[in-house]
């Protein structure tokens, strides 16, 4: 997809020179393409970029998981664990194959650890790395149906009582087993696929932009 710089100028009504300064930002974060004199070109989201994210992620959710158990108040960590405990409904809705909230869920209770840890050089690499993660994920149900799958989801409450506990150590061990696991999944689905199709995963993992409706879940009371 291209971007046009008088285009979007037009659209949200700033001058060309902010609109510029924006594409910078964005090819910044490998968002975009920059083409001299041609505006820019939205950034392909492949397996590589993924990957990079996963691994990218074990290392920032790590120490801010870490932090959070350091640093939350009881308050916080209470609310933590009750957005955990909402991913086992979430998951059997999904399982149904009905709609649901299992990927805003996971974007809330990430972001949380993310702005929790007081870290603000953790929260910035969170909102960098979600800007390739999160551009469209969205596991498809037949994927989440094993005991190994699943743990992926169990491992949020695991995350939580940890941090609430005020274990460090084991928060954020379990944070980095957590991407793991999921890093596993997607390292797996990607194998699988392109042995059987010999296509492109992404497309079919990876094209669904989150739903309207998932996009906000309610806040845990």
């Amino acid at each position: 997809m291209r971007l046009v710089e008088r285009v979007v100028s037009q659209e949200f009504g700033v001058s060309r020179s902010v609109v510029r300064e924006s594409f910078v930002r964005l090819a910044s974060c490998g968002l975009v393409e920059l083409t001299p004199d041609a505006g820019a070109k939205v950034s392909a989201l492949n397996e590589a970029r993924v990957l990079d994210a996963f691994f990218f992620r074990e290392g920032v959710e790590s120490i801010a998981a870490e932090q959070c158990a350091m640093r939350m108040s009881r308050v916080e960590t209470e609310r933590l664990v009750r957005l955990a405990e909402r991913f086992e409904a979430e998951y059997q809705i999904r399982l149904a194959g009905k709609p649901d909230h299992l990927d805003a869920l996971d974007v809330s209770f990430h972001g949380m650890i993310s702005e929790g840890s007081g870290n603000h050089l953790a929260q910035r690499a969170w909102d960098t790395a979600m800007m390739h993660f999160f551009r469209g994920a969205r596991m498809p149900p037949d994927e989440l149906r094993d005991d190994a799958r699943r743990a992926i989801v169990e491992d949020h409450l695991q995350i939580a009582v940890a941090i609430k506990a005020g274990d460090a150590a084991e928060a954020g061990l379990r944070m980095k087993q957590h991407l793991q696991h999921g890093r596993a999944l997607f390292i797996a689905y990607s194998q699988r696929h392109t042995a059987v199709n010999s296509a492109p995963l992404l497309p079919s993992m990876f094209s669904h932009l989150l739903r309207p409706e998932n996009s906000n879940p309610q806040p845990a009371s």
